[in-house]
């Protein structure tokens, strides 16, 4: 069985509308230049926050996205 097509990171915030095609286009074009990770430029850029990007991710991959600020966790679980 074929697996489905990986949508782009930078595609889902678009869509998303947490991201502007400029501001995409900026972004690849710096990534090229300096070989870091696309989610990491976005965020450096100050285009996008972490979670966002995390919310991002998990639509990617097709998994739900739990932000664990809203629950009780012990430190040591999450290490």
């Amino acid at each position: 069985m074929a697996r489905p097509e990986k949508i782009r990171l930078g595609e889902i915030l678009v869509q998303q509308k947490l991201l502007s095609e400029e501001q995409l286009g900026l972004a690849l074009t710096d990534q090229k230049r300096t070989g870091r990770k696309l989610g990491r430029v976005f965020v450096e850029n100050g285009f996008v926050t972490e979670e966002q990007i995390s919310g991002a991710i998990a639509r990617q991959l097709d998994i739900p996205y739990i932000n664990l600020k809203f629950y009780n966790t012990h430190p040591e679980t999450v290490r």
